[in-house]
Order: C-alpha cells, then sequence, then structure tokens
C-alpha cells in the first residue's frame, strides 16, 4: 500500500511537472510570435468594459479603435494596453472606463469568477507576471486550475493555426439592438434633460485591486508619452450605481486627480437609445458616436 501510494505521488508529480513545463513552452511560443499591431492611421484607443463596449461605434469615430470587452477587469485592461503601446508607438490618446461598478468589490466577478477567468485567463496568460498570475490563482484556485488547461488547449491551437493576432481577439463596439421598453417601470428622460440622483447614497467597499491595475494602466500610458484620459460612457439617469456617487468622486480626485476626465453620463439621450439602464443600444451609441467624433475634432 505504502509502495502504492509513493509510486501515485511520484507520478502526480511528474505529471504536473509536465504539464507546466508545456504550458510555459508553448505560452512563451505564444508570446514571442504574438501581434498587437494597429494600423498607422489609428490614433486613438478607447479601451474599457461593457460600458465602452456599446458606447463608441468606431466606424464614425475618426482615427479611433474601440477595443473595450464586456466584463474586463482593469488587470485585463492593463495588459492589454502595455502590449498595444509597447508595439504602437504611433498611438497618442488612451481613453479608459472608469464608471461607478469599477470601484466597488463587485468588480471582482470581471477577475476571479470562473465564466471570465477561463475566457481571460487563456488569451493573456502568455504575458501576465508571476504578480498577475499568482492574484488569479489565490482568489479562484479551482478556477484558476481549469483555466490553466484550458490555456493549454487554447496555445496548441493558435500555433497550430499560426494564429497570433491579438487585435481582433481584444473586444471592438458591439451594436445592440433593444430598447427600454416606453412604459417599463414608467422611465422618462426628456432629451436635454440631465440626471437627477435620487436615490439614497451609500458608501460601497472599495476594490483596491482594481483600482490598482488602473493607476499602474495610466502609468504606463504617462511613462510612453501617451496621452490618457478617463471616461464616463452615457448612463440613464435612473442607474442603480448612481448611489455611489460620491464614492465615486471621492476615489477620483484622490486617486486619479492627474488624469482628465472626460464625464459623459449626463449626455442628453431619450430612452429610446438606451438598451438597459447602463448601455447604449445601437441608435443611441450613433448619435454619441458622431458628437464624440465632432468633440475630438475640436480639441
Amino acid at each position: 500500500m505504502k509502495r502504492f501510494i509513493f509510486h501515485t505521488i511520484v507520478f502526480s508529480f511528474i505529471f504536473t511537472g509536465v504539464i507546466i513545463g508545456t504550458n510555459s513552452i508553448l505560452s512563451k511560443y505564444v508570446s514571442r510570435n504574438a501581434t498587437f499591431s494597429i494600423p498607422h492611421h489609428i490614433t486613438n484607443v478607447l479601451l474599457g468594459h461593457s460600458h465602452t463596449e456599446c458606447a463608441f461605434n468606431d466606424s464614425l469615430i475618426q482615427n479611433t479603435i474601440n477595443l473595450a470587452q464586456s466584463g474586463e477587469s482593469y488587470l485585463y485592461t492593463y495588459i492589454k494596453c502595455k502590449n498595444i503601446i509597447d508595439e504602437n508607438p504611433h498611438i497618442t490618446n488612451v481613453f479608459i472606463e472608469y464608471t461607478n461598478n469599477q470601484i466597488t468589490t463587485a468588480s471582482h466577478e470581471f477577475i476571479w469568477s470562473n465564466q471570465y477567468l477561463e475566457y481571460r485567463y487563456p488569451l493573456y496568460s502568455p504575458f501576465m507576471s508571476m504578480q498577475d498570475v499568482t492574484l488569479l490563482a489565490q482568489g479562484n484556485p479551482k478556477g484558476f486550475i481549469r483555466s490553466y488547461i484550458i490555456g493549454l488547449k487554447t496555445f496548441a491551437k493558435q500555433i497550430v493555426a499560426n494564429d497570433f493576432e491579438y487585435i481582433p481577439k481584444m473586444g471592438g463596439f458591439l451594436p445592440l439592438e433593444r430598447m427600454i421598453p416606453e412604459n417599463d417601470r414608467g422611465l422618462t428622460v426628456p432629451i436635454f434633460k440631465v440626471f437627477e440622483i435620487t436615490q439614497k447614497y451609500i458608501i460601497p467597499e472599495f476594490s483596491d485591486i482594481n483600482l490598482q491595475y488602473l493607476r499602474k494602466t495610466i502609468d504606463v500610458c504617462k511613462k510612453n508619452n501617451v496621452q490618457v484620459f478617463l471616461i464616463r460612457s452615457p448612463l440613464h439617469s435612473h442607474y442603480s450605481n448612481y448611489t455611489h456617487e460620491p464614492a465615486f468622486n471621492m476615489t477620483l480626485q484622490l486617486q486619479f486627480a492627474d488624469v482628465p476626465f472626460l464625464d459623459f453620463a449626463a449626455f442628453p439621450l431619450q430612452n429610446k437609445h438606451f438598451a438597459d439602464l447602463q448601455h447604449l443600444n445601437k441608435n443611441g451609441a450613433n448619435i454619441f458616436s458622431v458628437w464624440f467624433n465632432e468633440y475630438l475634432l475640436q480639441r
């Protein structure tokens, strides 16, 4: 029995070593061959989660690419931004979504939940530091192990297919066709009326991890002489996370006062321009994107 246990342990160590070694070799190969090249006429990059993804139709905004992606935490935004800037010295401006739901611990779902970890770890792990990997492993050990195995398969497929173009995998404009029903919750938003905060304010539990990676992303931009802006995409006046507004503003002033903040939360739109209380639909995005294009041209 003892001999069987010993052989089992030895086999487990060897098997684990083979998996780790193979993963490391394939990951390094992907990293060396990966490209984040963006056309030279593109000088503006939009980054963030679903708010940005659904709000900015980059086909209507000159010299701009939208690389935002639903459920993206700042950890992945940082890795994405670093690689894009490293490979594209013609980038002059980076716009990063900074909105109410990104300052709280609720944003940790985007870092550690199985849904996002199993998709993003295989995609981003070739470019992660040991600190990044350790953070994910500690936050969700079981999910990390599954993601690690998925990564092994993903790397093998990439190598066989010679698929090392990363920009198409990084996100893009997502047009939503739905709209808030006119009779839903009795919502009415006159087109030129700014939002009115009627909810009771609360003090949320802040996400130090997410905010730290936002800081790292900003610092990468500044180190490479890229102008960085924080932006807040248009939001419906009944958006629930407006209850965090004082805390949102306090965090902005204390931690990111050195970064210009472009706040478009109150951009005047009607109910029919929203897919829900926090996302624009296709029509709303087109209206806002045409305006944003003119805004950039006038800066």
